[in-house]
């Protein structure tokens, strides 16, 4: 049988229920991240009329004993190898995808990436800056790079309010 759901141990209460994965699923592979949460990559669901196999990938948030999806691989792929190395990113070698055996091997960064953002503000009144990290792997931290050179900044990250310089018209 194919299960999506999963059980934690502790050393003082044993082995106890926690939240499921949202794909069923058999033959995957895990790895603790440096962070203390869990990537979980692959696996094959066995269907009754056909098998799936997966290229999604969850991550296990030890704290909230939850799973939630991130970034799937590039293709599907079961029973391979999966090895944190020393820098913090996971290799991900071998197994099945859907081709059959393959050689491939992947490299996962868990590091939260910044995407370049930008907005209009047609008015000098305060306008709120939400930041947000386009991943759950590890808790984000924001930092800002540079401050704007024609208004300024108030709050306390990720709570932002820009004020633009009275006046000032183009990008800031």
């Amino acid at each position: 049988a194919t299960l999506s759901t999963a059980e934690r141990f502790t050393d003082v209460g044993g082995f106890s229920q926690t939240g499921s994965m949202s794909v069923a699923r058999t033959d995957h592979r895990a790895v603790l991240l440096s962070n203390g949460f869990v990537l979980l990559t692959g696996g094959i669901s066995y269907g009754t009329t056909s098998n799936t196999n997966h290229a999604s990938c969850e991550v296990y948030n030890h704290v909230t004993g939850s799973w939630v999806s991130t970034q799937p691989m590039p293709t599907s792929r079961r029973s391979h190898a999966m090895t944190a190395l020393a820098d913090g990113r996971i290799l991900i070698a071998g197994g099945y995808d859907n081709s059959g055996q393959t050689a491939t091997c992947l490299i996962y960064d868990p590091k939260p990436v910044a995407l370049e953002n930008s907005f209009s503000v047609a008015t000098t009144n305060p306008r709120a800056i939400e930041l947000q990290v386009d991943t759950i792997v590890a808790p984000a931290s924001t930092n800002l790079i540079t401050l704007p050179s024609h208004g300024s900044l108030s709050g306390t990250a990720p709570n932002l309010t820009y004020t633009a310089a009275l006046g000032y018209v183009g990008s800031d």
